[in-house]
């Protein structure tokens, strides 16, 4: 049982403790109060000081055939880019003094699809606007002139591929006619073998065709869906971002102000 005592001792020192803090609190709850209470009025001056931002954001997709033309971490370096940023400052004649696109961007990836989403802050609704649309046009344009040079290349195989295909068929046509003359039973262990190697790379042109335009047919390009503009500065969302910071931080201070009131009169 003794030995069970010195643990039972420092339970209970503990329990003082925690009620002398209690009490501490309790005693000094004005100073408490109000130091929470300047705190939450500078959070609410502070909610009205908040610069307006408004908020424009722009779904564009990559294109594909067959795969991604460009992966996702592709595409968001070269949104991103200084030589991106450069030319919707000179398109929109800005003053890269004044708008530094790098802070205002922020580029969003829409799992499990070939969407990535630009969202655009400013202070100014249509320089939110012009600069998110001249982004996402800037990217959908030249995304899509590598998704129409891919396109032109498969166009040309698979032209190529035909007029083999025509050219072969048509040797097939004259051998099938050739069938039961004199030169063809003089000849037919060889011209049966050539008919043979025909008809396979027939086969084989008919596979390529079918896969090239399966290609196509799967294919899509880029471009720019869901446009949107909102308003961020209102006096509710200020409300959210500063004052639970801000009675939180006075909270904090204000027990740590009556703590050392508290220790300082019983030092006296």
């Amino acid at each position: 049982m003794s030995s069970l005592n010195p643990r039972v001792r420092s339970e209970d020192e503990e329990t003082i403790d925690l009620g002398k803090y209690l009490k501490v609190i309790i005693k000094r709850k004005a100073v408490l109060l109000w130091i929470v209470l300047i705190f939450a009025i500078a959070g609410l001056l502070i909610a009205f000081i908040i610069p307006k931002s408004y908020e424009s954001v722009v779904a564009v997709r990559i294109g594909f055939i067959s795969k991604q033309l460009i992966t996702k971490p592709e595409a968001i370096q070269f949104i991103e880019s200084k030589e991106i940023q450069e030319q919707v400052l000179n398109d929109l004649r800005l003053d890269p003094k004044k708008y530094n696109i790098k802070k205002m961007l922020s580029i969003i990836d829409v799992p499990e699809t070939s969407l990535i989403k630009i969202r655009i802050r400013a202070s100014d609704p249509e320089i939110s606007k012009n600069i998110c649309n001249a982004i996402s046009n800037i990217f959908v344009s030249g995304g899509n002139d590598k998704f129409r040079k891919q396109v032109s290349f498969i166009n040309e195989e698979l032209g190529d591929f035909e007029k083999k295909l025509e050219n072969i068929e048509t040797s097939i046509g004259t051998f099938n006619k050739s069938i039961g003359s004199k030169e063809w039973s003089l000849n037919y262990p060889l011209l049966q073998n050539v008919v043979s190697s025909y008809e396979q790379a027939w086969l084989t042109l008919k596979e390529k065709i079918f896969f090239l335009k399966g290609q196509l047919l799967d294919s899509y390009d880029f471009k720019v869906f869901d446009f949107r503009n909102s308003f961020n500065g209102s006096l509710l969302s200020g409300l959210k971002q500063t004052m639970p910071k801000a009675v939180i931080f006075g909270l904090f201070l204000g027990i740590l102000v009556v703590f050392l009131q508290e220790r300082r009169l019983n030092s006296k």
